[in-house]
């Protein structure tokens, strides 16, 4: 399923991933997608999911946001 449409989306599908085998490492790619406040709630569904990774949750060049991201979420 695809992320980065929007949080409650990629919540579910994150959540329809994890059920698919819970033993699978998972990763995602959130394509650049979300606003802070939305890549902060997609990064916990990902990590409440055990996620191992979630990238580019934001644009490349928000990087004042990404630091702000990483301390914050859970998983990088």
């Amino acid at each position: 399923a695809k992320i980065g449409l929007d949080p409650a989306a990629d919540a579910a599908a994150i959540a329809r991933a994890r059920r698919g085998d819970p033993t699978m490492t998972l990763m995602a790619d959130a394509t650049q997608a979300h606003d802070p406040a939305a890549a902060a709630e997609v990064a916990a569904a990902a990590a409440d999911a055990g996620f191992a990774w979630l990238e580019e949750p934001l644009p490349p060049e928000r990087l004042g946001d990404y630091a702000a991201l990483r301390v914050r979420a859970r998983l990088p």
